[in-house]
């Protein structure tokens, strides 16, 4: 609250820490199952097309292309709560 931080900002950052192999806890994320279940299947078709406009500069997958597969059904904040999970 001090810094003005949304779940979105905290969300990214413990992203980043995943994608650098850091082990994350995420047993406590409360996020519908059915949720993880889309995320996960839409992350998994996009990692096997492997094309580089997918990636930001760090290697991470650009949260958009996700969004749009979803068909706008999942909010970015759980996109990001599901890939916690999923990756």
């Amino acid at each position: 609250t001090e810094r003005s931080l949304t779940v979105g900002t905290i969300v990214g950052h413990l992203l980043h820490m995943k994608h650098r192999g850091v082990e994350l806890d995420t047993t406590r994320i409360d996020i519908d199952p059915d949720t993880v279940d889309a995320v996960e299947e839409v992350y998994r078709e996009l990692v096997e097309q492997d094309h580089e406009d997918l990636y930001t500069q760090d290697g991470q997958l650009k949260l958009k292309p996700l969004y749009t597969m979803l068909d706008g059904s999942v909010d970015y904040d759980d996109i990001k709560l599901a890939l916690l999970k999923v990756i």
